[in-house]
């Protein structure tokens, strides 16, 4: 999924399942809090970007796993 590039529609899912905010992500991904708050449904996201969301939301869904709960693991 990475090769190709995450969509921005895909990005503003990410960000609602984790609830990382736009400067907290922005800081994640070395760009500005605008540049991530600003990704079209339809644009494709560089690799290395992908790449990082797909690293965090492999992270969080381990999380999930391992902690049972959203609310034990301090999201939502």
């Amino acid at each position: 999924m990475s090769r190709a590039g995450l969509t921005g529609n895909e990005f503003k899912n990410i960000m609602k399942y984790t609830g990382i905010g736009t400067k907290k992500m922005a800081s994640i991904l070395s760009v500005s809090e605008n540049q991530t708050s600003g990704y079209e449904n339809s644009i494709t996201l560089k690799k290395d970007m992908s790449a990082k969301l797909i690293q965090i939301t492999d992270l969080f869904i381990r999380g999930f796993n391992c902690l049972r709960t959203e609310k034990n693991f301090g999201v939502g």
